[in-house]
């Protein structure tokens, strides 16, 4: 926490978090500005992502109410990938720009349509990481 000092802490899937660390961590959060000698140590911002809904973990006795109340500041909801199909094309070919970039081999420019739509048509439980790992995957495979 102190080498976040003033800075952002990211905390991804916050409802993976077992009660004693979501206990520890609200520990953190009440800590606020702490001096240590001469400097005076800043908490850091806090962004939590969760693919859950939490306020039934706190129903439930699995998430730390307290806690869900001072994470749940601002919440930005974010559609799973398999509901914002028209992004699909445009992060795929940005993940493929990256992996021309990066490339020690030649990398494929584009995918073909049936690609395209396979693409498309896919589910994506993994969401964005999923679709970066397949390009990922297909331009070493090409």
């Amino acid at each position: 926490f102190d080498q976040a000092s003033g800075g952002t802490l990211i905390l991804s899937d916050v409802e993976r978090l077992p009660l004693w660390a979501q206990v520890r961590l609200l520990e953190q959060l009440d800590r606020g500005s702490q001096p240590q000698g001469r400097i005076t140590v800043e908490p850091p911002r806090i962004i939590a992502t969760t693919s859950a809904d939490l306020k039934p973990l706190v129903d439930q006795g699995a998430f730390v109410a307290e806690l869900y109340f001072r994470l749940n500041v601002l919440n930005m909801r974010v559609p799973p990938l398999r509901q914002r199909i028209d992004d699909i094309r445009s992060l795929a070919s940005f993940f493929l720009g990256e992996q021309q970039r990066g490339a020690t081999h030649p990398a494929p420019h584009s995918l073909t349509d049936e690609a395209w739509q396979a693409l498309c048509k896919y589910h994506w439980p993994g969401n964005v990481a999923e679709l970066a790992n397949v390009i990922e995957r297909a331009s070493l495979e090409s």
